[in-house]
Formats: structure tokens, C-alpha cells, sequence
């Protein structure tokens, strides 16, 4: 475990999404100290239930961060799930007895974001669906979800 903040650049700065293909000589995990050292080299990155614990800005940042990890590999895969709706906006929802607000993504932004936006557009597949699920008795759309390097 390599604990630390993704917003630190020290920790993770954001790159460019790699286009080399070429598989890279491996690298001492041990030894890292930042996840710099790892950008372009990996090929599976879970994000889960993280995205929405952040502003409309900070999941820009964390998902280009996060796109500079990927490996330039057809089949290298960013996935996992967040509370997403269906049309993408901030709501308040209460939880525990603790009120929060979050931005949410719909599909089809998620998908333009991931398609587009943080990749070049058609060079990744993206896939999302809402489900419902229950949380202390109150109803929410996790988005489950997958980018895949073509």
C-alpha cells in the first residue's frame, strides 16, 4: 500500500494519456514513494465509490490523473462505481443523519468525459449503467462503469 493525496502532484501530477504500446522494463514497487513513477505502465485501475466524493472539478482532475496511470495497451482498463444520476447535476442527500451534497455524472456525461474530453475521441470504449441501490433507507443510482484503452 502506497498511501497518499491523488490531488498532491508530488504523489500524482496529471500526464498525457499514453500512445506508446511498448511494454516497459518493471519497476521496484517497493520502492516507490509517489505514483509518478507509474505513468503509462499500468494496465487495471479500480476506482471505486471515490469519483463522487468530489466536485464537478476535482473528479476533471482525478480523472486525468488517473487516465495518465493507463497503460497505452488495447484492453487496459480504468473501472469502477459511483453515485451517478440520470442527468448529471449536484444534489443533497442525507445519509446517517449527515447531509451531503454531491455532483454527479449521468451515462452519457461520463461517457463524453472519459470519450472525448480525457481520452482522444474513439481511442477508448466506455461503458456505464445506473442501478439502484438502497443506503439508510434512502435511494440512490450507483453508476457502475469501465474505460478501455482500444
Amino acid at each position: 500500500m502506497l498511501p497518499g493525496d491523488v490531488f498532491d502532484p508530488s504523489f500524482l501530477c496529471i500526464a498525457e494519456p499514453s500512445e506508446d504500446v511498448s511494454l516497459a522494463p518493471a519497476i521496484d514497487l517497493s520502492s516507490l514513494e509517489s505514483l509518478n513513477p507509474l505513468h503509462g505502465r499500468i494496465s487495471v485501475i479500480v476506482a471505486s465509490k471515490l469519483f463522487h466524493c468530489f466536485t464537478e472539478d476535482k473528479q476533471l482532475r482525478l480523472a486525468r490523473a488517473l487516465a495518465g496511470l493507463l497503460s497505452a495497451q488495447p484492453g487496459s482498463v480504468i473501472c469502477g462505481d459511483h453515485i451517478g444520476a440520470l442527468e448529471k447535476g449536484t444534489a443533497s442527500n442525507e445519509v446517517l443523519g449527515i447531509k451531503h451534497e454531491l455532483f454527479m455524472h449521468s451515462p452519457q456525461t461520463w461517457t463524453s468525459l472519459w470519450d472525448g474530453e480525457i481520452f482522444t475521441k474513439g481511442s477508448v470504449k466506455v461503458e456505464t449503467k445506473l442501478v439502484d441501490v438502497m443506503v439508510q433507507e434512502v435511494s440512490l443510482q450507483m453508476m457502475v462503469w469501465s474505460v478501455m484503452r482500444l
